[in-house]
């Protein structure tokens, strides 16, 4: 009875440990990941489900309620590193686990089974002069993406200070981000040194950058801390100098840089300078308008477009929304509101819904029905989920061949009733008494 009315998925509280119900069936394998609210009362956050292979379906029961505690962690592991997990199951397959004998092998165990995350990698760096100070801190993810953090300083100090400072604000992001497993690079040999425990700290006034430093290490699960060249920690040593440069008005604490700026030549290949003519285009996106500005006007200031055919459009729709604390919901034919997404946010839902961590390469209305209900909505969202389906690279790599031809057949039609070419074969005909044939 309670699968038969599924109640709407909320989303996870950071902080509350979560409930997991798991299932297996003679055919199929089910969970389901749940938190308890203020009051005591249980909200899915997600369902999931497989049917088995046939090798799977060969498993005894207790075998099949491991399998199914494999695939949600393989899908869920996100939410398994930041929460704390309540396993709840008409067997205990944790402990059936830890009680069968195992034979140790030479062979490496998956990474997928056993969730074997590999870590980050971090480089920080701290520059101060008498102008001012400033760090720096990049990070290297598993998929070689980069991402550089620049730190100025507020207030002069030393340069083993703004070492320290670069550590601590590059930890402080690593635990913010819940990266729990990371690798820590710097070309500070006193930082790395007394952080390692080789040395001792003497000056009174980098204790307690010490002890800060050691306790957002121990919120990690795993980190270690390595000293490199100068020549090998560029990159950080790059963003804090040039933050230590900068000094920010009080009303400012955030600036942007441009990552490509392309300068035209403005002398020829022969370098004989003189000046040619040159036609410069200037490409200028326009933006879009956003839906949601029309009937948020409506709603707060009563504004109608000048365009008669949207003003009736403005007038008939309203009744279904509502603006609360700055963001417009819907509400569905369920009674629940839906919150209302821009362009960018409809792509990035879409996104992450269709081919995420938890995404699953549905075809285009099942991924618009799951869109709703994860609590999201805009007018276009059935005919861009179809098109986003048909975009999608991997669906067409691994779907179905269609045997269908590409263009429709065209028949060909007379011009006339019965007009067509034709051919009759007869045998030789038999001589007569007239000599007729």
């Amino acid at each position: 009875m309670y699968l038969m009315n599924p109640p709407v998925l909320a989303a996870p509280v950071p902080g509350k440990p979560l409930i997991l119900y798991i299932s297996a069936q003679e055919r199929s394998v089910g969970a389901l990941l749940a938190q308890e609210n203020d009051e005591g009362k249980e909200h899915a956050l997600y369902y999931l489900s497989r049917m088995m292979t046939p090798n799977e379906l060969d498993y005894s029961p207790i075998e099949k309620l491991c399998l199914a505690l494999i695939f949600v962690i393989q899908k869920l592991k996100h939410y398994f590193q930041a929460h704390t997990i309540r396993l709840i199951s008409k067997s205990n397959p944790i402990k059936y686990v830890m009680a069968k004998p195992w034979e140790l092998t030479d062979e490496l165990p998956d990474e997928e089974v056993f969730m074997v995350e590999s870590p980050w990698s971090m480089y920080f760096d701290g520059a101060a002069h008498r102008d001012g100070a400033g760090a720096g801190v990049v990070f290297y993810t598993p998929e070689a993406d980069v991402l550089p953090y620049s730190f100025t300083l507020t207030r002069r100090c030393t340069n083993n200070v703004a070492e320290y400072q670069a550590l601590i604000l590059g930890l402080e992001t690593a635990v913010d981000m819940k990266q729990l497993h990371l690798r820590v690079y710097g070309d500070s040999k006193l930082v790395v040194n007394q952080l390692l425990g080789i040395d001792d700290v003497k000056k009174p006034e980098l204790i307690p950058y010490y002890k800060y430093a050691r306790q957002l290490m121990g919120y990690l699960d795993s980190v270690t801390i390595e000293h490199i060249p100068r020549n090998f920690n560029q990159q950080a040593d790059s963003l804090a100098k040039v933050a230590s440069m900068i000094t920010l008005p009080s009303h400012r604490n955030q600036i942007s840089i441009c990552q490509n700026w392309v300068i035209p030549p403005m002398f020829d290949e022969e370098g004989d300078g003189e000046e040619e003519n040159t036609y410069h285009i200037f490409v200028h996106e326009i933006e879009k308008e956003d839906w949601r500005h029309l009937i948020i006007d409506y709603l707060n200031h009563g504004k109608l477009p000048k365009d008669p055919k949207k003003m009736v459009d403005i007038r008939r729709r309203p009744p279904r929304f509502i603006y609360y604390k700055g963001t417009l919901y819907r509400r569905s034919f369920d009674g629940v509101f839906l919150r209302c997404l821009g362009e960018d946010e409809a792509m990035q839902a879409m996104e992450e819904a269709h081919s995420g961590i938890c995404g699953a390469h549905q075809s285009g209305p099942k991924l618009h029905f799951r869109i709703k209900r994860m609590g999201y909505y805009w007018p276009t969202m059935v005919k861009d989920c179809i098109d986003f389906a048909r975009r999608c690279q991997a669906c067409q790599f691994h779907g179905n061949f269609i045997h269908q031809p590409p263009e429709p057949l065209h028949p060909t039609v007379a011009s006339w009733p019965f007009d067509a070419w034709g051919l009759d074969i007869v045998s030789p005909l038999v001589d007569t008494f007239s000599f007729w044939r």
